[in-house]
């Protein structure tokens, strides 16, 4: 998105209230990197997306987790 750094973008659509990070988004239709930097299928973004929400929540790392 033309004006926003990658974080901006992301960290957008993942909390798209402001203010309300009860409410997140992880969707694979978007991608936060580049196509040119892109390493896996947008399904591997969702999950990423995912995992940094729970992070910001303060909630557990997710047990299926490896690291």
């Amino acid at each position: 998105v033309p004006g926003l750094t990658e974080k901006e973008y992301r960290d957008s659509m993942m909390f798209p209230v402001p203010g309300r990070t009860d409410i997140s988004l992880a969707n694979n239709d978007w991608v936060a990197q580049t196509i040119e930097t892109m390493f896996g299928d947008w399904a591997e973004e969702s999950l990423l997306q995912a995992e940094r929400a729970l992070r910001v929540k303060g909630l557990p790392k997710p047990s299926f987790l490896d690291q």
